[in-house]
């Protein structure tokens, strides 16, 4: 299965990072699992999983064989869903906002799981 995520942090979002995109390919990540809320990946490659957490709260595309899902940030306090995307990660809130990575794993949670039809 290819696996590949790209990121980026738009440059209206943050003028001062970067906004250079990131690409995680099959040998530096795996599915762990997916099931109907969540896609869970753990991130192999430690170099590329340091520079994702450094890149801020970046929009991802998330390209699983021929699915592909836009992921944005999820403020933890937040109850509003984020708008023009498939899935969500979470994030904290303080002076740096930052990526939640469990150990080298990162969860997609999916919205049109989360919504009414």
């Amino acid at each position: 299965m290819a696996l590949i995520l790209t990121a980026h942090t738009p440059p209206a979002q943050d003028q001062h990072k970067s906004s250079a995109t990131i690409i995680l390919g099959d040998k530096d990540l795996h599915l762990v699992s997916e099931d109907k809320f969540a896609i869970e990946i753990a991130i192999t490659n430690t170099e590329k999983l340091q520079m994702l957490i450094d890149s801020g709260n970046p929009v991802i595309l998330l390209i699983l064989g021929k699915k592909k899902y836009v992921a944005k940030p999820q403020f933890i306090l937040s109850s509003a869903l984020p708008a023009k995307c498939d899935l969500f990660y979470v994030v904290d809130t303080d002076e740096r906002n930052y990526l939640r990575i469990d150990s080298n794993r990162m969860t997609f949670h999916k919205i049109k799981a989360l919504t009414l039809h």
